[in-house]
């Protein structure tokens, strides 16, 4: 019996083995602007149906790059548009690098809009880059002989959706960063509170489409970390704010330097800007007995005016309560 489940484990591992190198990536596709070079051949205008393929050789993914700023890098060999974006390869916030990032593996992105597809930006620019992406996709390094920044540049963090957000960055939606963290906050007044119908609500760095994160969820949820997807568009749900609820309080968002994800935390209350005492004031604010009640969906959502007939949650000072509304 021993030998039997030995064998089949064994039998599982082969198996397991053959799949994965079947499902390994054996060249990449490189496009770009007019005479970006990629490994000694000169590129046509982002011409797709002739790109540069590149072969794995002792597992991984060398370019060598010259007069670079963007590139596709896909793994899939076609002159269809659709196919060519559904399986670009990217790196996460490439213009962040400096200096001492150079021969350090970081994650990559891809194949597949989901997992964060996107083009690749030069870190700077540079006489030649080098750049070698590791055959399961996982990581990239890049290297290069010219210097380029020792620190990295401050961001600039907007709230960008639907109207009457608006989608320019505006001061009105500027996060203010917490000294010395990756920590942003953006407070909502109530008399400026965003109502729905909201279908699309986004966080954009720096201005530039880039680098921008989307809810995971619809509609939203309220008063906990969630997770916010980096560069893809929410899909499960019709509204991050429904119909007839709206949204104000502060929004915490953490930065990730590299990675396909950031948390957000989207406060239904005015709180404190120290990550440190954000629990503090959350229970200052709820103190007062004789407060208003204030009506929630079952989601967190506010609810100006609630409905007979309809399950909230109502929190008046620092009771919390499910009621049906009469």
């Amino acid at each position: 019996m021993k030998k039997f489940f030995t064998i089949a484990a064994l039998a599982a591992t082969m198996c397991g083995a053959v799949q994965a190198q079947e499902n390994t990536v054996q060249a990449l596709y490189v496009a770009g602007a007019t005479g970006t070079e990629v490994n000694g051949q000169v590129l046509g205008n982002w011409d797709i149906a002739n790109a540069v393929e590149v072969k794995l050789t002792d597992g991984k993914f060398v370019l060598k790059l010259k007069n670079f700023s963007t590139v596709g890098i896909s793994a899939a060999k076609t002159s269809i548009w659709g196919e060519w974006n559904d399986n670009l390869v990217t790196f996460f916030g490439a213009v962040e690098l400096v200096n001492s990032d150079l021969g350090t593996p970081f994650p990559l992105g891809g194949p597949g809009k989901d997992n964060g597809g996107g083009n690749l930006t030069a870190p700077w620019t540079a006489d030649e880059w080098t750049v070698e992406i590791a055959g399961d996709l996982s990581t990239i390094t890049f290297n290069t002989t010219t210097p380029g920044p020792d620190a990295r540049p401050l961001d600039e963090v907007h709230l960008l959706g639907d109207a009457p957000i608006g989608w320019s960055p505006l001061d009105e939606y500027k996060f203010e960063n917490e000294e010395g963290t990756k920590v942003f906050w953006l407070d909502i007044p109530q008399d400026k509170a965003i109502a729905g119908p909201i279908k699309n609500l986004n966080i954009i760095l720096n201005g530039s489409w880039d680098t921008w994160w989307s809810g995971a969820t619809k509609p939203l949820v309220f008063n906990e970390p969630q997770m916010w997807i980096w560069g893809a568009n929410t899909e499960v749900g019709d509204y991050v704010i429904p119909a007839g609820t709206s949204y104000w309080g502060t929004i915490r968002f953490v930065r990730p330097f590299l990675g396909e994800t950031a948390e957000v935390t989207m406060y239904t209350e005015i709180v404190p800007h120290k990550t440190e005492t954000v629990s503090t004031g959350i229970e200052a604010l709820l103190t007062d007995e004789d407060a208003t009640p204030e009506y929630f969906t079952l989601q967190g959502l506010r609810v100006a005016s609630p409905q007979q007939g309809q399950i909230y949650i109502v929190r008046q000072g620092s009771k919390v309560s499910k009621v049906y509304y009469r």
